[in-house]
């Protein structure tokens, strides 16, 4: 499967990613108008209004380029707002040059990238199943549509280019947001890694590192609280630090010691020195496990003992020894 990334882009990166989005949306109305003011047969059909679309559409990429290096940092709202619009555009402009087999085609492929860099692989799925139903729809209108014979009927609709765009726009968006989410992953690795380096170098002992890993891991979505059980290799008692989310900068990562029983159902869960048992509900008495097996580079699976399964309302539990 694909391995996406929960751990949110901060303000400043959103509103630099904003920005390259909106100068590079500004450059293709540009290069658009340029380009049928060289090759003026382009488009064959309705060119007066294809004209005043590019100069409209001109007119709307500066305008939101403006707002965004006004605003400087956008909402979800206005980000789903300018990636419809820009969908929209997209659709307009093949619809009236010249169907399926417009030259804007291409407006489609900039709508899956600005999905990739906002969103990564999920975003640009949804993203790219929208692009390939309205171009779908529209081949579909000037081949056997009701006004075939009448607004289509300039059109010389190539059902093997509409075949291969359809085909060319489904790839380009599943390798679009592999490529991003991927870069959005390591990403996301390189700051968890000079935030753990950073926590560890602001004090001696555990509870340092452990706070950085603890804050790190609440960041990510969907998660309400982290344990994190430590045992140190001089056998000394194992310690429980517990974090919620909402603890402020200021706030201590609890710690309490355990039990040997309790340390027991904590580190002893899994069969082998790396493992990680998860249950779909917190209620669920018999969780899965997944656990490393020397020699093999895939997890084996098998059944957490009922005894040796953590305390607590958690989903998932991850160990190494």
């Amino acid at each position: 499967g694909v391995q996406t990334c929960a751990l949110p882009i901060s303000a400043a990166s959103a509103a630099r990613l904003e920005r390259v989005l909106a100068a590079s949306r500004a450059f293709l109305a540009v290069a658009g108008l340029v380009a049928i003011y060289i090759d003026p047969a382009q488009p064959a059909r309705l060119q007066t209004l294809t004209y005043s679309l590019l100069v409209a559409y001109a007119c709307y990429s500066i305008g939101a380029w403006l707002l965004v290096i006004r605003l400087g940092r956008l909402s979800r709202l206005h980000t789903f707002a300018l990636q419809g619009i820009d969908i929209l555009w997209a659709s307009v402009f093949t619809l009236v040059s010249a169907g399926a087999v417009s030259p804007f085609f291409l407006f489609f492929v900039f709508a899956l990238l600005s999905a990739s860099y906002r969103w990564g692989f999920r975003g640009t799925l949804g993203t790219t199943l929208v692009a390939v139903l309205i171009y779908v729809a529209e081949a579909g209108l000037a081949l056997i549509g009701p006004w075939k014979s009448s607004v289509f009927e300039t059109l010389d609709v190539d059902g093997t280019v509409t075949i291969l765009r359809v085909a060319y726009l489904s790839i380009a968006g599943v390798l679009l947001g592999y490529l991003a989410e991927q870069q959005k992953v390591t990403s996301a690795e390189s700051v968890a890694v000079a935030s753990l380096a950073k926590g560890a170098a602001l004090g001696f002992g555990l509870e340092a590192p452990v706070t950085a890993v603890a804050r790190t891991l609440l960041a990510l979505e969907g998660v309400e609280g982290v344990a994190i059980v430590v045992r140190e290799t001089d056998g000394l008692q194992a310690v429980l630090f517990e974090a919620r989310t909402g603890m402020s900068a200021d706030d201590r990562i609890a710690r309490a010691p355990l039990s040997a029983e309790d340390e027991k159902r904590w580190l002893g869960a899994g069969p082998a020195h790396g493992w990680h048992i998860w249950r779909s509900e917190p209620s669920q008495r018999q969780p899965t496990c997944y656990y490393s097996q020397e020699g093999a580079w895939r997890l084996q699976r098998g059944d957490a003992g009922e005894g040796a399964v953590p305390p607590g309302d958690w989903r998932g539990v991850t160990a190494v020894d």
